[in-house]
């Protein structure tokens, strides 16, 4: 990527602020995921309706419920599902049947009209990290990442650090593989294709 995220897509202010964390290495974990958290936050106080909110507070404060009783706490959940519902947080929300549409409102589904800036970061947002991770082999950093972490992930896996980074080569590798012979299915004009060429 030539100046980042943060500077080329349209984004809302707390996305740039974790794209920006997110491809600077100068930021520590913790930071990215500070961001991270203030941008789902924002996100959520934009886009979740305060009737669905208030509900959930009631369900796990217990404010109609002073008992405590399960069933009471089910049958509220229940009724909470329903706010849900038009949420684009709600279940069965699935959106695009096609990446090769020209734009990302063209490929989704017919019936799917929840459009929200939010949803559109979070698109550009999963198509640029699966980039990212297909580039990250060739990156300067990647040396330098792969020893930083190489340690964790033996302790934690419990296996050696020569097959961490064994398997770590290999899983890039195949991603780098696959990724690339999706994206070339996909076509030039596909607004996925536009995306990654636009943040390179």
């Amino acid at each position: 990527m030539s100046d980042g995220p943060h500077r080329s897509l349209p984004m809302r202010k707390p996305w740039k602020a974790l794209a920006m964390r997110g491809d600077q290495h100068v930021y520590a974990d913790e930071q990215v995921a500070e961001a991270a958290t203030n941008a789902l936050a924002s996100d959520f106080k934009n886009e979740v309706k305060w009737s669905l909110i208030d509900a959930l507070k009631a369900v796990f404060t217990g404010r109609d419920n002073s008992l405590g009783l399960r069933e009471i706490a089910l049958q509220e959940l229940e009724e909470a599902r329903a706010l849900a519902a038009g949420s684009m947080f709600g279940r069965d929300t699935y959106v695009w049947e096609s990446l090769k549409a020209t734009t990302w409102e063209a490929g989704a589904v017919e019936s799917f009209k929840a459009f929200t800036p939010a949803l559109r970061e979070y698109s550009i947002a999963g198509v640029l990290h699966f980039e990212h991770l297909a580039e990250l082999r060739c990156s300067m950093q990647y040396e330098l990442i792969k020893r930083r972490r190489t340690s964790e992930l033996a302790l934690s896996l419990e296996i050696s650090p020569v097959s961490v980074q064994q398997n770590l080569d290999r899983f890039l590798q195949q991603h780098a593989m696959e990724w690339s012979a999706f994206t070339d299915d996909l076509g030039p004009t596909s607004f996925v294709r536009q995306w990654i060429d636009k943040a390179s």
